[in-house]
């Protein structure tokens, strides 16, 4: 499907690379009861990062795997209050820094700058990056033709 917004996490390429963080983790991603998604253990992230961030710049899916893997790492890790390495902290805002899409997009270049901005000043407490859902975009623009626009509205 792609991206739906310019959010750090707003596309499947982001919760494609969130859910390979949680296999790489050991961790499955939903509970089976709820359907709810796990949260990660900050201690989990602080012991396991410096194993992951190198698994995430082995992927071999292009600049995605790498420049918006460590995006999404960086905000699973602030989203628990997990320390970062002052390396890998490094990782992360050079995963923002070479996002290609901000380079063309100045809806995405103020996402990044923003990020890049809550990376530099997180102080390990639990930080949300705000991202926008498909279903809240879908609300943004439904009655606008933009979605389902070969249908007619009622009268």
């Amino acid at each position: 499907m792609g991206w739906w917004s310019a959010t750090i996490m707003g596309g499947d390429t982001p919760l494609d690379l969130e859910a390979k963080i949680y296999a790489m983790l050991g961790i499955e991603m939903y509970t089976k009861k709820t359907d709810k998604k796990r949260k990660i253990p900050k201690a989990k992230f602080e012991k396991e990062q410096n194993r992951v961030v190198k698994e995430i710049l082995n992927l071999e899916e292009g600049w995605d795997s790498t420049t918006v893997g460590m995006q999404v790492l960086g905000t699973m890790m602030m989203e628990v209050g997990a320390k970062m390495s002052d390396n890998n902290k490094k990782l992360i805002l050079n995963g923002a820094k070479n996002d290609e899409w901000a380079k063309t997009s100045s809806e995405r270049k103020e996402y990044i700058k923003a990020f890049i901005s809550t990376v530099k000043s997180y102080n390990n407490k639990p930080t949300i990056i705000d991202y926008e859902s498909l279903g809240e975009v879908f609300s943004k623009h439904s009655g606008s033709g933009l979605i389902n626009k070969n249908v007619k509205k009622p009268a």
